[in-house]
């Protein structure tokens, strides 16, 4: 008899011997699994599933990481590699990705990091709604409309990241 599943991890792994070991560990652990092998497939999944989180690796066939990223918004994405490019980690993360767990990793590990992106995107959307909206001002007979401010619960960007100087390609801290 399986576990009842609480959440559900859609996976984009190319690697089929680490695919299995993370299909078993995460269905132990009663998440349901979803499994894509590329991009394109894994933006259908996300609309037919509303998975809550992705797990996939960023050397995708079919798109880049951040193409990924970007088409896959309100859907929080932890990337996975073998690389150590760290430019390249520091563009997913201020690109809004939600982790970066690199290989080899321990399944422990991936599964403890996925439960906390899940429970820290459940809580900002929680916040989301919580938060009044700025009710817009009648037209004030021709006058520019005020910029609007970004809300303080704005997704990090590379150019919007608390912590991220892209003109001095570092964090802040």
């Amino acid at each position: 008899m399986s576990k009842p599943t609480k959440y559900t991890v859609l996976i984009i792994e190319n690697q089929l011997e680490t695919l299995d070991v993370l299909i078993d560990a995460l269905r132990e652990k009663g998440i349901g699994v979803e499994v894509a092998g590329r991009g394109e497939t894994a933006l259908h999944w996300i609309e037919t599933f509303h998975p809550d989180i992705i797990f996939s690796v960023f050397e995708l066939s079919d798109m880049s990481a951040t193409e990924f990223l970007h088409r896959a918004a309100g859907t929080p994405v932890v990337f996975t590699s073998d690389t150590q490019d760290l430019e390249l980690l520091t563009k997913l993360l201020t690109s809004g990705a939600a982790d970066y767990i690199a290989k080899p990793y321990n399944i422990d590990e991936v599964v403890a990091r996925l439960y906390c992106r899940i429970y820290q995107h459940q809580q900002y959307q929680q916040l989301e709604q919580r938060t009044p909206q700025k009710e817009e001002a009648p037209d004030a007979g021709g006058q520019e409309e005020a910029a609007q401010e970004p809300s303080p619960l704005a997704m990090p960007s590379e150019h919007g990241h608390p912590l991220y100087s892209s003109e001095e390609n570092s964090i802040r801290l």
